[in-house]
């Protein structure tokens, strides 16, 4: 009986990212404000830019994403903080509510989503009350965005 060997060279994604924050920002001060992830560690298909709108990701096809980021903090601070996705410019999704209180606390979002490739955009926001410094480094260790297409629709 043969045994079944699939080709993974089909496999190829033009939709797989990983994004991070690797200057100094801060959060919104009691308003959402957008996380300018300004560093690739890798985008396959180019979708994420970080030139003119800095940690956009906009769909190459209309299908289904997931999506996840995560937003740290930079220093002890107590800041009640949330973090959101933008789906062409109005909130669509609201991840985890935090009070931080250390440079090792965090807030972060995952989500499944459908995209239309000719109109939809995304973006990562992050509320601050107070105002807080991101985590940022060498490296997606604080503040990271990453996504990848699972289907097309």
């Amino acid at each position: 009986m043969p045994v079944y060997s699939p080709s993974f060279a089909s496999f190829a994604n033009p939709a797989n990212f990983l994004v991070y924050r690797n200057a100094a920002q801060n959060s919104g001060s009691a308003a959402f404000a957008i996380v300018n992830f300004d560093t690739k560690f890798y985008d396959t298909g180019n979708n994420v830019d970080t030139v003119t709108n800095v940690g956009r990701f906009t769909p190459p096809y209309t299908g289904w994403y997931h999506l996840d980021a995560s937003v740290g903090s930079s220093a002890a601070i107590s800041s009640d903080a949330i973090v959101s996705v933008f789906k062409a410019g109005a909130e669509y999704a609201r991840g985890n509510r935090n009070k931080l209180a250390s440079n090792l606390d965090s807030i972060s979002v995952s989500i499944t989503l459908k995209l239309t490739a000719t109109t939809d955009y995304i973006e990562i926001n992050c509320f601050g009350n107070p105002q807080f410094a991101l985590g940022v480094g060498s490296g997606p260790i604080a503040t990271y965005f990453s996504g990848f297409l699972l289907a097309t629709a």
